[in-house]
């Protein structure tokens, strides 16, 4: 009784169908063998306001067209929202043919989201104008039609749901994939000073502790069709003696389809470290471009990711830190003293020591001068000098090693260091003896944020902490994303 009451309600539907050509007759002919008694037909040539009052007496809107004629689309887009009517739209882009996202006004997804999140590379652009046949408009036209059959008789949860059907025109074969709405689409992008930041370390706020967990949750973020991430793997990279994973973010501000920012490559001592640390750099890129963008924060807020909140502190603080390094950098030639290191406890750095040495030959140490209170290290290696800033020595050494480590491991890469790289430096000929580099925790620690921001206000550059939002989708798996900024407190006269 249920299943007829259903078919009923199905047949019953007032169905609108939106296009030209060959197309439009596919989804006529797929909404008639469906069940459907009457099927009204329009052209898709009418202004916004002509959409809403053709729109109005129909509950669902169909609308197909053999390219993406993008200010058609929106025109009627917009007119069903404002009506609050249902829409499934089937286009194609490039060499793929897009079917969905379902839109209704319950849905959280639209087609501008879908369409904005969509990858460039992943639609084949080249040639241009989609290669279209009869099969191509009866496969998108039926799948649209099916997806509206089952939605309004109940039979199952709608395929299209946050979800579009991409066709490969060339080989026929297709799959389903999920998207999530775009910030820019939703306006859902906020910054918000956090004026006592101090009080959220050593809550425990964030992770679970279980790396697998967030290892997961960054995979869901990645897919070469439409993730915030475009790639997230190991690739071909070497992964001795450094676990390295490269990662490649979307480009947040395109109009769509998207475009990609430039691959980053990251490394660690195992697999799960390395693609951490590529998972959280790969966020951090994301979300940069749209905060530096679309809000009133300056250009030299850093963003900073983690499980933690401390975590996502230090990163932030860490970025402010290199990129004053790199500034300072550029505006003279670094000053340094030459290193004997006489005792070296930190694991790490140690490791990181003997791989370069057994890679390169020893590497050269050189002491910087301090920067805004922190400690500065250059390591030469690989006829070059990589210099790195930390909120200790320990932590300086390490990442000038590891930047080493990364150059020498990759000199066919491309790719954007996280300290300083200069072709020639000249130490000064005096030596630093009796350097001992002490072992630290690897973990970003509650104590040493502390302490940093102390130097910092000693230094007159105190830390200001913004919380960010602008995916529901990361606040709700990261224990912390915040924007980091260093403000040069004026002289008082």
């Amino acid at each position: 009784m249920a299943k007829l009451l259903d078919d009923t309600i199905f047949r019953q539907a007032k169905v609108l169908a939106v296009g030209a050509g060959s197309f439009l007759v596919s989804l006529v002919a797929a909404l008639f063998e469906s069940g459907l008694t009457e099927v009204h037909a329009t052209l898709p040539k009418r202004t916004v306001t002509a959409w809403r009052e053709k729109v109005r007496p129909f509950d669902w809107i169909l609308y197909v067209s053999q390219q993406e004629r993008i200010e058609e689309i929106q025109a009627i887009h917009a007119a069903c929202k404002a009506e609050k009517k249902t829409l499934l739209t089937a286009t194609c882009i490039g060499q793929m043919g897009i079917a969905g996202p379902l839109v209704n006004p319950d849905s959280e997804g639209c087609w501008e989201s879908a369409r904005r999140r969509i990858h460039r590379s992943a639609i084949r652009n080249d040639p241009l104008t989609p290669i279209f046949n009869p099969a191509v408009g009866s496969m998108l036209a039926n799948i649209i039609v099916f997806d509206m059959f089952r939605t309004i008789a109940r039979v199952t949860e709608s395929e299209l749901k946050n979800r579009f059907f991409m066709l490969d025109l060339h080989t026929l074969e297709g799959s389903y994939h999920s998207f999530l709405p775009h910030p820019l689409v939703t306006n859902r992008i906020e910054t918000e000073q956090v004026h006592h930041w101090e009080q959220l370390l050593g809550q425990g706020r964030g992770s679970s502790g279980d790396p697998n967990e967030f290892l997961s949750f960054v995979s869901r973020l990645t897919s070469p069709q439409a993730g915030i991430l475009h790639l997230w793997d190991e690739g071909d990279l070497n992964q001795l003696p450094l676990s390295q994973c490269r990662v490649q973010a979307v480009d947040p501000l395109s109009e769509g389809p998207a475009e990609l920012l430039p691959v980053m490559i990251r490394a660690g001592l195992t697999h799960l470290e390395a693609r951490k640390e590529a998972g959280l750099a790969g966020i951090e890129a994301y979300v940069t471009r749209l905060i530096n963008k679309k809000t009133e924060l300056s250009e030299f807020v850093e963003i900073g990711a983690g499980e933690t909140v401390e975590e996502s502190v230090f990163r932030g603080l860490q970025k402010c830190l290199t990129q004053q390094l790199r500034k300072q950098t550029a505006d003279r030639k670094p000053a340094v003293l030459m290193a004997r290191l006489n005792h070296v406890e930190d694991t790490r750095c140690r490791y990181y020591l003997q791989a370069l040495t057994i890679m390169q030959g020893a590497p050269t140490i050189g002491i910087g001068e301090d920067l805004l209170g922190f400690p500065v290290v250059w390591v030469g290696a690989c006829d070059c000098w990589y210099g790195c800033v930390g909120l200790n020595r320990t932590l300086a050494l390490r990442m000038a090693l590891q930047q080493a480590l990364l150059k020498a491991l990759n000199r066919t890469e491309v790719f954007t260091l996280q300290g300083v790289e200069i072709p020639t430096l000249i130490p000064e000929e005096a030596i630093v003896t009796n350097l001992e580099i002490k072992a630290v925790e690897d973990r970003a620690q509650a104590e040493l944020i502390l302490y940093a921001s102390s130097i910092l206000k000693r230094n007159q550059t105190p830390l200001f902490v913004f919380e960010i939002k602008v995916e529901p989708f990361l606040k709700d798996n990261l224990g912390g994303l915040f924007g980091v900024l260093l403000r040069k407190e004026e002289a008082s006269g």
